[in-house]
């Protein structure tokens, strides 16, 4: 059984494949969010986290290398990225997340 985050990734790489690159994008906006309020309460592990961002990422630059993200959804992949270092000083930035995603679903 595919897990939450799984199931995303899926509609986001579905939706690219029709085209549909501003609602992939927001779908991007809501899955990086929620994931970053998932490790800020403990409910969701960072490296995990880390590693669905990470593999969507390796699958939108693979699959549609034509394609231009908005700068807000790239900087909030690559915050997404940096899941793993929670809690030290390389970790997210849950302030920029936010706004990141307030900018891509606004």
């Amino acid at each position: 059984m595919k897990s939450r985050y799984e199931s995303m990734t899926e509609e986001i790489i579905r939706l690219l494949t029709e085209g549909n690159v501003r609602e992939a994008e927001r779908y991007v906006a809501r899955m990086v969010l929620e994931l970053s309020e998932g490790v800020a309460s403990g409910t969701v592990i960072p490296l995990a986290a880390d590693a669905y961002v990470s593999r969507l990422w390796i699958r939108i630059g693979e699959q549609f290398p034509h394609v231009k993200l908005d700068e807000n959804v790239e900087q909030l992949m690559i915050e997404g990225m940096s899941f793993h270092d929670y809690g030290t000083k390389f970790g997210p930035d849950f302030g920029l997340i936010r706004a990141y995603a307030k900018q891509v679903l606004a």
